[in-house]
């Protein structure tokens, strides 16, 4: 009998370096918000605070941090915390994003180099049929 299985939520998937960085832009109480994440210690603040200057660099290194001293964290993690730090309205952001699938998407698409330019395919016979009549004996003897 086959088992139907549901698929993982996004709110159960690790947090991405890049989404952390945008999705967290507005917090600036990240001290105690990291403090709020399982297996960070106020001594990984301190560090951190020692480490990095500005507040954006001091998250980044918090999320750094959080991901290498517990690994099974997830967005229901951040979301948690978030709340405890009484910032319920970037939770309820962060959850609206992850419940509308915006933890699949790239903020910004790769650079692609631009198209080739048009060939012009009646230029292209000219060519071709020249070079063939030129070397006719050539392409004769092949």
């Amino acid at each position: 009998m086959a088992s139907s299985s549901t698929p993982p939520s996004p709110l159960d998937s690790s947090p991405r370096e890049d989404l952390w960085a945008e999705w967290l832009e507005p917090l600036t109480k990240w001290q105690t918000f990291g403090l709020y994440l399982p297996g960070i210690k106020q001594k990984d603040i301190d560090k951190i605070e020692e480490d990095k200057t500005g507040v954006e660099s001091r998250k980044m290194g918090l999320w750094t941090k959080w991901t290498g001293v517990y690994p099974p964290g997830t967005w229901t993690d951040v979301i948690s915390a978030l709340k405890r730090l009484k910032e319920n309205a970037l939770a309820a952001d962060i959850e609206e994003r992850l419940r509308k699938g915006k933890v699949f998407e790239i903020k910004s698409p790769p650079a692609v180099a631009p198209p080739p330019p048009s060939v012009d395919i009646n230029k292209l016979r000219r060519i071709i049929t020249e070079v063939i009549r030129t070397n006719y004996a050539t392409f004769n003897k092949i």
